[in-house]
């Protein structure tokens, strides 16, 4: 072998050498920026997954708030309803039967209209659909019965129209205590 001829080999396989060098180098690059775009990717997926966990959980937070501070005035204004109730419903059937509630004092509201203002109140306040749905049925009811007039007389609830509204209202109430409640 001659020098040129050592020359040209060593030159050559140099040559191939920096060639495949620089293949090999140009796939690790093209690997590694697959992997960091890969990796980047699945980082952005966890953020926009944490994300929208974070954004539920507040959503529940705020409604959990919603329900609780809801619960006391609407329970005020159900109580109040509820004790004109009874206080009506002893004073037109009760009595006949010589039955007097010793534990029970004239309610807070002394009207219908009084009562369909409360009910409404939560009817149209409460976050609760359900609550609102139950609250509009009472309210309907009792107002069907106290603001149509019939002939020259305002209706006046029946024995059976009594229990069933006290009822209503006792359940709807006790709707409101519980905030495991969903829509």
């Amino acid at each position: 072998m001659t020098w040129s001829q050592i020359l040209a080999l060593g030159l050559g396989s140099g040559v191939i050498a920096g060639v495949v060098n620089n293949l090999a180098g140009g796939l690790r690059d093209r690997l590694e920026r697959r992997g960091k775009t890969a990796a980047q990717t699945t980082d952005l997926a966890y953020q926009r997954e944490r994300h929208s966990a974070d954004l539920a959980q507040a959503r529940r937070v705020r409604r959990e708030d919603d329900i609780a501070g809801a619960r006391e005035w609407s329970l005020r204004s159900l109580h109040a309803a509820l004790g004109w109730l009874e206080a009506e419903f002893i004073d037109q059937h009760a009595r006949d039967n010589d039955y007097v509630a010793a534990n029970k004092n004239r309610p807070s509201i002394s009207t219908a209209a009084d009562v369909l203002t409360e009910l409404e109140n939560v009817a149209v306040r409460h976050p609760v659909a359900l609550v609102r749905e139950r609250a509009w049925r009472i309210y309907d009811q009792l107002d069907d019965r106290y603001n149509v007039v019939d002939g020259e007389t305002v209706g006046e609830m029946s024995r059976q129209e009594g229990l069933a509204w006290m009822d209503e209202l006792k359940q709807l109430i006790e709707l409101v205590h519980v905030p495991e409640h969903e829509d």
